[in-house]
């Protein structure tokens, strides 16, 4: 199979359940801050340290520029499962036998990252939001294991599933 007929191949229902789930994190994102922003003081904390704490403060505004580089990030990750997958870099050396599966693993990956990414930002938002009102002190340890579970977890499965299909 060509590489331009590779990106006709239909969304799995796993990768259109992936891409509703980020749908949803962003929408219930750009809801929270409309909910919050009226309420919240002039200065937020938009800046945490590795442990979790506030150490830079800011507008409120930045709320809504987080999320316009959340819907950017949207975007992107969109569109970079059409521009080609003959212009992915493949961890395992692409054959006429793997040249199909291996591109399913990456597409598959974008949308797990984009999924992950729609939900960590909304955590982060949260977390600003509870902070700023004075609930929260800060992003708390749980920020780690998002990260973790929600960024390196899906690559490190696509990165093993790859090698199955050298």
């Amino acid at each position: 199979m060509k590489p331009s007929n590779l990106n006709k191949l239909p969304l799995s229902n796993t990768e259109q359940l992936l891409h509703l789930a980020a749908l949803i994190g962003l929408g219930i994102h750009g809801v929270i801050i409309a909910m919050y922003y009226p309420g919240l003081p002039d200065r937020i904390p938009i800046h945490f340290g590795l442990d979790g704490q506030p150490d830079g403060w800011g507008d409120k505004w930045t709320l809504l520029l987080l999320l316009g580089v959340t819907v950017g990030m949207f975007a992107l990750m969109k569109f970079i499962t059409t521009i080609g997958a003959d212009k992915y870099n493949y961890p395992v050396t692409i054959t006429p036998q793997n040249r199909e599966k291996q591109y399913l693993l990456s597409r598959q990956l974008i949308f797990m990252m984009n999924a992950g990414m729609m939900v960590l930002f909304l955590l982060i938002t949260w977390a600003i939001i509870q902070t700023a009102k004075g609930n929260w002190n800060g992003l708390g340890h749980w920020f780690w294991i998002a990260l973790v579970v929600l960024v390196f977890a899906p690559i490190g499965y696509t990165l093993i599933e790859s090698q199955k299909y050298k």
